[in-house]
């Protein structure tokens, strides 16, 4: 049977020695620790080691002829830095099976893998495939249930605006605790370097809030681009959520939140008003009152209805805010389109992730490339026109 190379990638934590801090990156950084000095063999000392921790590995059966078994219950090892020898207990979190070595070396540059090694494959295991240990499982298995629930709290007969709101306050907990594991991670630095090459030196005039979301939903979009092949029923909709929430983010600190710290509260309105208009009035009215929070549907109406409809209507407290903090109001309303754009991101992306079908990986593409590639670039255009007003930090 013919044999054929493949490329074992794995995900592990922890991705680097605790006491030198070498990553654990190849062969040549770390290997099996078995830690039984006295045993007559590397065998024995395994079966030693699981004797003593049967909590972590399980019943173990005595060795014959050379060859163990054991049930590995958590995926768990014990692995020696081969800087300074350090022992460290390795907990695994995902594998991966590619057939190219520049694929390997992609996921672990880009998706956070630990690690590669090269090896060789027949028959039915020579493909690509995916595993999940019961750490990478419990996280998805919980993602995955969140994200139902969350899509089942927006009421199917309710408007899709109100869908969309429904689905984020119900998820956005655990999008918090997602930012907050990838804070504790390095996996996100390739992510971080990936997007200050898109913003430049707009990167750090973000919000920094916008940048953990942001640099968040890269990661995750990552991690779930990389089951797809396997697992083509990954649903999307939480990497969108969490761009979706970046944006959100930006615009309430950088425009609304400021402007109902200021003193041009003033919203007069045309004679007459508009149903529209009426809401967003009472939408604005309510958060300066400390009322109630802005979803990024709301934000987008009011800088369509109150900033660009209403820029030249004499005494529009929230309009001359606006042409205070943008560098070319004309622009950002009539060129750039900002308010419009924003509006068909929330509608095409923000929103469709309340749905109850899955969300797939193109559309996911489709609302990143929305907000960081050409030819829209919303949050990077909305940096631009900011570009003479940085965040208080």
């Amino acid at each position: 049977m013919e044999r054929v190379p493949i490329f074992m990638v794995e995900k592990f934590f922890p991705p680097r020695c605790p006491k030198c801090g070498h990553a654990f990156s190849s062969a040549n950084d770390f290997a099996w620790y078995a830690g039984e000095k006295s045993a007559s063999s590397f065998v024995e000392a395994k079966i030693n080691q699981q004797k003593r921790f049967p909590e972590l590995f399980g019943s173990t059966r005595e060795a014959t002829e050379g060859v163990w078994s054991f049930s590995d219950k958590f995926s768990a090892d014990f692995i020696i830095c081969l800087h300074c020898n350090n022992a460290t207990l390795r907990i695994k979190y995902a594998t991966r099976q590619v057939m190219t070595r520049e694929e390997a070396v992609r996921l672990v540059r880009t998706q956070g893998f630990t690690c590669w090694t090269e090896g060789e494959a027949a028959g039915a295991m020579a493909r690509p495939f995916s595993l999940l240990s019961i750490l990478g499982s419990a996280d998805l298995n919980r993602l995955r249930s969140l994200v139902v629930e969350a899509k089942h709290s927006a009421a199917p007969d309710s408007g899709e605006e109100q869908r969309g709101d429904a689905f984020e306050s119900t998820i956005e907990p655990a999008l918090v605790e997602i930012v907050n594991k990838a804070r504790e991670t390095q996996i996100t630095q390739e992510s971080r370097d990936r997007l200050h090459g898109l913003f430049g030196a707009l990167w750090e005039s973000l919000w920094p809030e916008c940048r953990d979301f942001l640099v968040t939903a890269e990661v995750l979009k990552d991690d779930l681009v990389s089951l797809t092949e396997t697992d083509p029923s990954i649903d999307f909709s939480p990497a969108v959520a969490m761009y979706s929430k970046a944006l959100e983010k930006d615009v309430l600190e950088r425009l609304f939140r400021p402007f109902a710290n200021s003193d041009q509260g003033r919203l007069p309105l045309p004679t007459p008003a508009k149903a529209d208009l009426l809401r967003s009035v009472a939408s604005l009215q309510a958060f300066v009152a400390g009322g109630r929070d802005l979803t990024l549907g709301d934000m987008a109406f009011c800088l369509l209805n109150l900033g660009c409809k209403m820029r030249n209507v004499q005494k529009s407290g929230f309009a001359e805010f606006l042409r205070s903090r943008v560098s070319n109001l004309e622009a950002f309303c009539e060129e750039r389109k900002f308010p419009g754009r924003l509006i068909e991101y929330v509608r095409e992306y923000r929103n469709k992730s309340a749905h109850v079908a899955r969300l797939s990986k193109e559309t996911c593409m489709a609302a990143r490339a929305f907000l960081l590639e050409e030819p829209v670039r919303l949050l990077i255009v909305l940096e631009e026109s900011l570009s003479e007003c940085r965040p208080s930090r």
